[in-house]
């Protein structure tokens, strides 16, 4: 009864303490609860699973009805040989420099605009701001005319974008909801630390970079990998932008080849375009869970 007491008093740090999962009950929901994720795992993992063991298979057993499961043959030099036919180096350092620029861009544009609003406060941020949340309401497709004018004849410049990734990197430092979650941290931190920096002699691009940025940690380590994510994965704007074969990412790349292929070169090709981004999230999913937990929960 006593011990009971005590661990009743202990402060709770988990959902089923190390105490409750001796007794039968929570010990039995314990196991249950692990083995219903293991399988929602491998339900998740069985078309990845799928298209690797099945790429490797030799083309007749590959259209063999019924298909094999555990496959009889195998021969993993057509993935070399297909990696060498496609060229698909050039279209992973294409989409590599585009999701740099895009996050680069993305932090220090919307965080630049974010502290603007929240410390500066120029004349009619107020309206700015209004005008950001408004904005967000606007439907996608009704933006894409304007967005490709601004392409082909951006005002004032007159610089035509066409072949060249800055259409990607301009839009990433566009991002509503980013300067909206940036503005959230930057009106937490106390206006005291703000004055004592200014007081050390730092303006106000050093107060973003030195103080105000570190501070947003959650917030830049989820829109690294978010935006890294996006690049990978966007088909729609490089497939309008990049005419030149050579400028072409994975994705565009990937579709351009889907209907020249067999079938057995396709699903290697989809294993050239799903494992960087699965490893990516494999090393990083800490930061990107820390990143959602600072983004839902400050100080």
């Amino acid at each position: 009864m006593a011990k009971e007491r005590a661990d009743s008093q202990v402060k709770r740090t988990s959902i089923i303490m190390e105490s409750e999962l001796r007794t039968l009950r929570y010990g039995a929901l314990y196991k249950g609860i692990f083995v219903l994720i293991l399988v929602f795992c491998l339900i998740t993992m069985l078309p990845v699973l799928w298209v690797l063991v099945s790429s490797t298979k030799d083309i007749d057993e590959f259209y063999r009805i019924p298909p094999t499961i555990i496959p009889q043959s195998f021969h993993p030099e057509k993935i070399g040989q297909v990696w060498k036919m496609l060229d698909f180096g050039k279209a992973y350092l294409n989409t590599i420099v585009m999701a740099i620029g895009t996050v680069f861009f993305s932090i220090a544009g919307n965080g630049l605009m974010a502290y603007s609003l929240s410390r500066i406060k120029p004349k009619g941020s107020d309206l700015i701001l209004k005008l950001l949340f408004l904005t967000m309401l606007l439907p996608t497709g009704g933006t894409l005319a304007a967005k490709m004018k601004l392409i082909v004849d951006f005002p004032i410049f007159h610089i035509n974008f066409i072949n060249t990734p800055w259409p990607m990197w301009i839009m990433g430092m566009a991002s509503c909801f980013t300067i909206i979650w940036f503005k959230d941290y930057f009106d937490s931190v106390s206006q005291s630390v703000i004055e004592a920096a200014r007081l050390d002699g730092l303006g106000e691009v050093g107060i973003f970079t030195k103080i105000m940025m570190p501070l947003c940690k959650p917030v830049i380590f989820y829109q690294v990998i978010m935006n890294i994510n996006h690049a990978w994965a966007d088909y729609f704007w490089p497939m309008l932008v990049f005419k030149n074969k050579s400028l072409q990412t994975v994705m565009v790349r990937a579709l351009a080849l889907q209907g020249k292929l067999a079938m057995d070169e396709q699903l290697i090709m989809l294993t050239f375009v799903m494992l960087p981004p699965m490893i990516f999230f494999v090393i990083f999913q800490k930061k990107f869970m820390y990143g959602m937990d600072g983004g839902a929960v400050k100080g």
